[in-house]
């Protein structure tokens, strides 16, 4: 599942980011589980600043939530192009 746009932000594309970078340096794993407001998450996506292949959900009603989210912001986009 990509994002709606189906390109990414040519500024995150010339910058990759933290992508390698040992923050701890102490061997810990290279992910962590956070949680996000549905409104933050719906701004990350809308402007780019997350993709959803950069992320996955760990239960079904984050996945159903996503899934909201981005028709959400399909038909948004559908009503704006």
């Amino acid at each position: 599942m990509g994002m709606p746009s189906g390109q990414r932000d040519s500024r995150r594309a010339r910058n990759p980011g933290a992508r390698g970078i040992n923050w701890l340096n102490d061997g810990q794993p290279e992910r962590v589980t956070i949680t996000l407001e549905t409104d933050c998450l719906c701004r990350l996506l809308g402007e780019h600043q997350l993709y959803v292949e950069d992320f996955s959900c760990v239960d079904e009603s984050s996945r159903s939530c996503v899934r909201k989210l981005l028709l959400t912001l399909l038909s948004r986009m559908g009503r704006e192009g």
